[in-house]
């Protein structure tokens, strides 16, 4: 299905949101990391000094913790269950057990030595400036992408493995979260669909899977109590109209 349809996900909650936004910029970090000129070096460093602004908070750890602990507990009910499968059953909750003892191992925020680079640190000082890392701003940042691509790479990388705990648990959460749903296909009658949620069940994520040959794309509203899918012709001018003919698609509701 994936193939052959574009997938829009709408968080539920803040630790989803940020997970998705980690893994966004870590797909931008990675792409700019293979090539070597020095425009992809500071789409590199652009994407990594937004993860250490968006991952400043300091009680993230604690409520990553708090989830995976939440997750383990829900999925260790389902043990010596007939009909579910203990094998993949076991393999989750020894990840999950993995996972939480990576969290354990250190405390404060993730890629604290980065936070304490004074070169980073000017540097995102600089970067949400329009065009704040022009020479005359920063000079030594300036300098440093004047070195040899190699030696700029290896940096980066560098750079990036001080982030390698928190990548592994973002992976490992939305990994659980998105195969935590079923895909089910609906129909949005003149571009429109709502349903309800159950208030009672913890719903982590919406994804909305769309055919690649409907001109449309979705916008998702979530709320306590329901779900509501407007769908848009897209346009690079004004905002989108809405597409009022009946749009196939195929929701899933991750609830873990």
């Amino acid at each position: 299905m994936s193939n052959q349809t574009i997938i829009f996900e709408q968080p539920v909650n803040e630790l989803i949101r940020v997970c998705l936004r980690v893994e966004h910029l870590l797909q931008l970090a990675e792409n700019s990391l293979r090539g070597s000129n020095l425009h992809e070096t500071r789409g590199t460093m652009s994407a990594l000094t937004d993860i250490l602004s968006l991952t400043e908070r300091p009680d993230l750890r604690g409520k990553f913790i708090k989830e995976f602990l939440r997750q383990s507990a829900n999925l260790q009910r389902f043990l010596n269950e007939p009909h579910i499968d203990q094998t993949k059953l076991t393999t989750a909750l020894k990840s999950l057990e993995q996972i939480i003892e990576l969290l354990q191992k250190n405390s404060g925020k993730f890629g604290a030595k980065l936070r304490d680079n004074d070169f980073l640190i000017s540097i995102r000082q600089h970067l949400g400036m329009p065009g704040g890392t022009c020479s005359f701003d920063t000079p030594s940042f300036y300098y440093w992408l004047k070195q040899p691509g190699k030696e700029r790479h290896a940096k980066l990388v560098e750079w990036l493995t001080e982030l390698e705990d928190l990548f592994q648990v973002v992976d490992e959460m939305l990994q659980l979260v998105r195969h935590s749903g079923q895909a089910i296909m609906h129909t949005a009658h003149s571009g429109f669909y709502q349903t309800s949620l159950d208030p009672q069940m913890s719903c982590q994520l919406i994804r909305v899977a769309v055919p690649n040959d409907i001109t449309a794309f979705p916008e998702i509203s979530v709320g306590r109590h329901g779900v509501s899918v407007r769908f848009y012709h897209p346009t690079l001018r004004e905002r989108g109209v809405a597409y009022e003919k009946d749009v196939p698609f195929w929701l899933t509701c991750c609830i873990l």
